[in-house]
């Protein structure tokens, strides 16, 4: 008897994950055409008989009339662009929508780690566009032949620092 309610509870809490999961996935927004996804594992049976990925997602493309199809798949979902000009429209033109790095708090927190305003890590906007700018113009070639000297210097004055004094080495680094 006890099994029966083990067995009830856990089937309750996995209809429960995955129904919250499908809600939260719904506030995206709406997804282009797609094939019909099955309960729980989405386009999984379909992609399993594939045996050339860009046929079948030009084949899926034609079937369903568009350029643009969504693949659902268990905890993601895949966007295929299946022409140049769904590629030019939303990677090229559109770029500025979509350029930017996903926000990862235990990375990206000033609070956290310290990190934030690091130009890997920033997000795209004015901030990183300006530290681009000038990024390119200090690393082209031939701009640091004048400034090697002091480069190797203060790279030397860093290493002895940090091996001097071992435990500030994530403090060196900042």
């Amino acid at each position: 008897m006890l099994q029966l309610y083990v067995y009830i509870s856990v089937a309750l809490l996995c209809t429960i994950v995955l129904w919250t999961r499908s809600k939260r996935a719904d506030r995206h927004g709406p997804l282009p055409p797609s094939l019909k996804p099955d309960p729980l594992i989405g386009n999984m049976r379909a992609m399993m008989n594939i045996v050339d990925e860009p046929r079948a997602y030009r084949d899926w493309g034609l079937q369903l009339g568009s350029d643009i199809i969504s693949v659902t798949l268990p905890g993601q979902v895949i966007i295929v662009l299946n022409s140049q000009e769904a590629v030019d429209e939303l990677l090229v033109k559109r770029s500025s929508i979509y350029s930017d790095r996903p926000y990862i708090p235990m990375i990206s927190s000033d609070n956290l780690t310290g990190w934030g305003n690091h130009t890997a890590i920033i997000r795209y906007g004015e901030r990183w566009r300006f530290q681009r700018k000038v990024m390119h113009e200090v690393l082209q070639k031939g701009e640091n032949e004048e400034r090697w000297p002091l480069i190797e210097k203060d790279s030397r004055l860093a290493l002895q620092r940090i091996l001097t004094n071992p435990r500030d080495f994530s403090q060196e680094l900042r």
